[in-house]
Parts: C-alpha cells; sequence; structure tokens
C-alpha cells in the first residue's frame, strides 16, 4: 500500500468508480443517482473498506445490484491499487483527492 499504487487506484477511482460511489466535491451523476440501491460512498470517513474483503467485491461484483465484477477486465494488481486507495482514501478532503488522482484528468 505504498504511494504509487494508491495514487494509480485513485486515478481508477476517478476514471471508473466516482460515477456511482461519488467523490469529495463533486455532485454524484446521474448515473449513480439512479441505482438502487445506492451505491456506498466508498471514501465516507465512517468505512470500513477492509482490504481484503475490498478486493473480493471489486474483483467478483455483487449479484442483483450494479457492482459489476472487475476481475475480467482488472489485473489483481489494478484491484490492489483501488483497494490501497479505498483503504487511505476514507475521509479525503476534496484538496487531497483531486491532486491524488489527477492523472486521470482531475484539475490540478
Amino acid at each position: 500500500m505504498d504511494d504509487s499504487n494508491i495514487r494509480a487506484g485513485a486515478e481508477l477511482y476517478r476514471s471508473t468508480c466516482a460515477q456511482c460511489h461519488g467523490a469529495p466535491g463533486e455532485t454524484l451523476s446521474p448515473v449513480g443517482q439512479g441505482i438502487l440501491p445506492l451505491a456506498p460512498k466508498l471514501l465516507s470517513a465512517t468505512r470500513r473498506n477492509n482490504p481484503p474483503i475490498m478486493f473480493w467485491v471489486i474483483k467478483n461484483g455483487v449479484k442483483m445490484t450494479a457492482m459489476p465484477a472487475f476481475g475480467k477486465t482488472w489485473d489483481d494488481k489494478q484491484i490492489w491499487q483501488m483497494t490501497a486507495f479505498l483503504n487511505k482514501g476514507r475521509g479525503i478532503s476534496v484538496k487531497d483527492y483531486a491532486a491524488l488522482s489527477a492523472g486521470a484528468g482531475a484539475a490540478k
């Protein structure tokens, strides 16, 4: 869970997950607003984001929800990078999120 993996996970989050799970300082997309049940706010300060559980959920998805299985399109390294970011990113500020995920097109 080093800084380079956390940054890579933040970039993946911005490009792939923020649409449904939201991001600090950003309005939830229309897609995210339309999901029922609503996707959890993964960057909330109160989330636990247990790394082994998050890895499994990201890799395998959640049946009967809008959470897809990324294990067919992402390798394990990418999934662990996302897991590292979700663990580190709980309660992240708007400024820190923008800086960390900047590689995916965030404003600098």
